[in-house]
């Protein structure tokens, strides 16, 4: 069900979905998750990383030293 969030770089509230995805090298998607506009990047990030080894990117709304310690 889609719902409002706030994009902090444009400053304005919009109305949908965000799309997650899990990229490997060379470009290849490995994994997508389409969640509402205000679901928080974290339990989404949890999802996307289960199973997965190695190196983890992201933008600092992905970070968390719980989640890093669960890894």
């Amino acid at each position: 069900m889609e719902a409002f969030g706030h994009d902090e770089v444009a400053r304005q509230t919009f109305y949908g979905f965000r799309a997650r995805l899990r990229v490997c090298c060379p470009g290849v998607i490995v994994g997508l998750d389409l969640a509402p506009a205000n679901v928080h990047e974290l339990p989404v990030a949890e999802t996307l990383l289960d199973g997965a080894g190695g190196w983890a990117l992201g933008d600092r709304n992905y970070w968390s030293p719980k989640l890093v310690k669960s890894l």
